[in-house]
């Protein structure tokens, strides 16, 4: 009979304990991409304008990255830049087009942003153009107003809306 340590005789079929630390890791591995992943994905911060009332929801999305567009009552902004002044939160006689649907001011400067983000986008190849909103608008600013900057936006190219809200 063999002798263990110090002086204890050891048992038949008795082995000593080796643990197994490759595919634990490998495990840990493999869940800390998947939650780097899935946490990662494109949320972003959006700053609220000031002088600005959202309206309330409880319902309520990730927001992704696109052209960040305002309605407050004195204006549409792009970008925080004032593109479009309006009356009473109304469309100034003259600044629209197409019956009143298109807002003519707004519709140029989305077109040539889309169009120096498609050519950006053919050279690189890396990111395709989405044609992504952002849109804010104030509760006060009247459904005519939001749908006619909608339809600019749609018109230039930009089909994808996100209204910001406040979740309840």
């Amino acid at each position: 009979m063999s002798a263990g340590v110090l002086g204890k005789k050891r048992r038949r079929g008795e082995q000593d304990f080796y643990l197994q630390v490759t595919s634990l890791i490998d495990t840990l591995v493999i869940i800390l991409v998947f939650m780097l992943m899935t946490i990662g994905t494109g949320s972003v911060n959006l700053e609220m304008a000031s002088n600005i009332k959202l309206p309330w929801s409880t319902q309520g999305a990730e927001l992704q990255t696109g052209v960040k567009i305002v309605a407050k009552l004195d204006g549409i902004y792009l970008d925080q830049e004032k593109i479009v002044p309006l009356n009473n939160a109304l469309t100034v006689p003259g600044t629209t087009a197409e019956d009143g649907k298109k807002i003519v001011v707004l519709f140029q400067k989305l077109a040539a942003m889309a169009a120096a983000s498609k050519s950006a986008t053919d050279k690189s190849s890396v990111a395709k153009f989405e044609g992504k909103i952002l849109f804010q608008a104030d509760k006060a600013v009247p459904l005519k107003t939001i749908k006619q900057v909608m339809y600019t936006a749609a018109r230039a190219g930009y089909n994808d809306f996100k209204f910001a809200v406040i979740k309840q």
